[in-house]
């Protein structure tokens, strides 16, 4: 098992968690979710940025932190949904833990540190963090609609009352062999995302959820 300050296999320092941020020609959006990210009380980890055959803003906006944590990989293919970039950071992750982030969410600045900690407490292969979706308003001067996520039965995943959207979740990188790769969203009957952790708990992983919020999922896009 690697813990924080062992090196891996290249020689190099392995960090506490890999985060995972597939992204396409958002740079704006991008911004904020880094920026989320860099502001974490745990700072023992590494960014992959996966682009999905971005245009050159992405490289220039990751290359404005400055950071040697924040590393930006752009793929030669556009996949066109997440799948793809997600399962490229997955195979390209040192972390003891892998946790993925959309590139228009936010986490709260304890989100690492509350999803190490109870990854490790409960001995899950897989972490469900408690988040809320931020939906924007149908009509000028409607309120906006929040709804929460995460929801468990007995503290663990269950395949009929539980949602947990990817930027939400935290595996355990010693165990994504298991579990298998994200499908293609043109192969699943729901989100990309609830598609991994339902045949992840099909092939028996332990998934725990967390009892408390520190995920905002944003619909950026409207």
């Amino acid at each position: 098992m690697e813990r924080p300050g062992r090196s891996d296999a290249t020689g190099q320092t392995a960090p506490l968690v890999s985060v995972v941020i597939a992204t396409h020609n958002r740079p704006a959006a991008l911004r904020q979710a880094l920026r989320s990210v860099l502001g974490q009380t745990l700072q023992d980890f590494e960014i992959l940025v996966i682009g999905d055959a971005c245009r050159p803003e992405t490289a220039a906006l990751t290359a404005e932190f400055d950071d040697p944590r924040v590393i930006y990989i752009n793929l030669p293919v556009n996949f066109g949904e997440q799948s793809g970039p997600n399962n490229i950071g997955f195979a390209r992750a040192r972390g003891r833990f892998v946790a993925l982030l959309n590139h228009d969410d936010l986490w709260f600045p304890d989100h690492l540190a509350a999803m190490t900690g109870w990854i490790d407490a409960t001995g899950a292969d897989i972490v469900i963090a408690r988040g809320a979706i931020i939906e924007p308003a149908r009509m000028k001067g409607d309120p906006l609609k929040t709804s929460i996520y995460g929801m468990g039965k007995g503290g663990l995943y269950d395949p009929v009352i539980t949602a947990g959207y990817g930027s939400a979740q935290m595996a355990r990188r010693a165990s994504l062999g298991r579990h298998g790769p994200w499908r293609p969203a043109s192969e699943c009957s729901c989100e990309s995302s609830q598609d991994w952790l339902f045949r992840a708990w099909r092939k028996g992983a332990v998934i725990a959820t967390m009892p408390h919020l520190t995920v905002l999922r944003i619909f950026s896009g409207q």
